[in-house]
């Protein structure tokens, strides 16, 4: 909103005496000086020219919130574990080597103990969305920019699926390979976080799980992706 602030310039010894009084009285100066301002508004500007003005404002509002929409960038994420399932959008943490590192210093000690809800809370916000939802949103994802990654947690296969955007299909990897991908990435404190990235990736090269292996078959259960 195109709010201007108005500063007012009052004698301090009055202003301490007023606002001594309207806390006795529950009020704020700033809530008394709004109200006046509100009704000297409605009682000197025209009806006419409070709804133009009013309508200009409800489009300036609508412009921003489109605009907001459109320069989101957020992953789309899914947490399995024993029969039950989260789905959930982060802003925040929105590619897979943020959740991997969350995975590695805040999930990983807490899985098994924390409900899945409870577990996302480590993204910091985050919304929380219905399984057709996530479906409805990783087949969107081809064709809208915003979605930076989607992300499938499996607790109980220990196991973790992603795909980015532009990647031509899904990639599986083991959350202990994550894991350890993300400690040596984060060994150097002081580089870069894109050379961090870097370190991650090139850690878990040759670690993806193909799941045509019969040894890897016999050990993880593939993932059955909600397309």
């Amino acid at each position: 909103m195109n709010d201007i602030d108005v500063t007012v310039y009052f004698n301090e010894y009055r202003l301490a005496a007023l606002d001594e009084i309207l806390t006795d009285q529950g009020r704020t100066i700033e809530g008394v000086l709004r109200k006046c301002f509100e009704e000297t508004y409605a009682s000197l500007v025209p009806e006419e020219k409070r709804e133009e003005i009013e309508t200009l404002i409800c489009q300036e509002e609508a412009k921003a919130q489109r605009e907001a929409e459109a320069a989101r960038r957020f992953a789309v994420i899914h947490f399995h574990e024993d029969g039950d399932d989260f789905h959930f959008t982060s802003d925040l943490r929105n590619n897979f080597y943020s959740a991997a590192y969350l995975y590695r210093n805040f999930m990983r000690e807490n899985e098994g103990r924390l409900t899945l809800d409870s577990l996302a809370l480590s993204f910091g916000e985050h919304q929380p969305i219905d399984d057709l939802t996530f479906s409805v949103l990783c087949t969107a994802m081809e064709h809208d920019d915003r979605i930076t990654a989607l992300l499938e947690f499996d607790f109980d296969d220990g196991t973790i699926s992603v795909k980015e955007q532009g990647d031509p299909e899904w990639r599986a990897y083991r959350l202990k390979d994550v894991s350890t991908a993300v400690y040596r990435a984060e060994r150097k404190s002081t580089i870069p976080i894109a050379a961090k990235e870097l370190i991650f990736e090139e850690a878990l090269r040759d670690r993806e799980i193909d799941w045509h292996s019969p040894e890897q078959a016999e050990e993880t259960t593939p993932p059955v992706q909600e397309m």
